[in-house]
């Protein structure tokens, strides 16, 4: 029969340290999320990521630091909008 110390030793030296770091990049580079996570945790990271750039847009940025003027005109004309004489 094997002591503790032994098989801790095996452990050691059949399972690589890195092993679930390079299970990660493996799963990330052969995988689509679609195929690691459900529908409802992709839905809430979603709108976390959402949210959290929102937040991040009205609070840090003005509209002109983000688009170019001529962006900004388009858009607005393009939902409606009319520039004043």
């Amino acid at each position: 029969m094997s002591t503790r110390q032994e098989r801790a030793d095996f452990i050691t030296d059949v399972v690589h340290p890195d092993l679930l770091d390079d299970a990660i990049q493996w799963i990330k580079t052969h995988l689509s999320p679609g195929e690691v996570f459900d529908d409802g945790q992709l839905i809430d990271w979603a709108h976390e990521i959402d949210m959290h750039t929102l937040g991040e847009t009205a609070s840090d940025f003005q509209p002109d630091e983000v688009f170019q003027q001529h962006q900004l005109r388009d858009w607005a004309e393009g939902v409606g909008y009319v520039e004043e004489q």
